[in-house]
C-alpha cells in the first residue's frame, strides 16, 4: 500500500468515525434536527459515506462548504454536488420501486 492510499483510508475512516459519533450525539450540532437514517448502496449493499467540497480560498483559509455528496465504500457509487446535507442524503436514500 502506498503513504496516498494509506493516508486516504486514515482521512476516510476518521470522518467516518467523526459522523457516526455526531450521529450518536456524541458531538453536538449547531443545530439539532432530525436525521435520516441511511439506506445500504442500491447496487452492492454497502455502507454510504458522506463527503463534501469547500470553496476554494487563498493561503490557509477555510472556505465553507459548497457540495455535499455520499458514496459507497464497496463499489464507490455516488450522489454528489447536492446544495445540502439533506439534499445528498435524500437522493441517496431513493429508491425505483418502494
Amino acid at each position: 500500500m502506498t503513504y496516498d492510499q494509506e493516508n486516504y483510508r486514515t482521512i476516510i475512516k476518521f470522518q467516518q468515525e467523526q459522523y457516526e459519533n455526531m450521529l450518536m450525539g456524541k458531538i453536538p450540532t449547531v443545530a439539532k434536527q432530525e436525521i435520516v437514517a441511511l439506506k445500504p448502496c442500491p447496487f452492492c449493499g454497502g455502507k454510504p459515506i458522506m463527503d463534501w467540497e469547500r470553496e476554494e480560498k487563498e493561503g490557509d483559509e477555510i472556505g465553507p462548504i459548497i457540495s455535499w455528496s455520499y458514496y459507497c465504500t464497496k463499489c464507490y457509487a455516488e450522489v454528489f454536488s447536492c446544495e445540502s446535507e439533506e439534499d445528498a442524503r435524500a437522493k441517496w436514500n431513493r429508491r425505483v420501486k418502494e
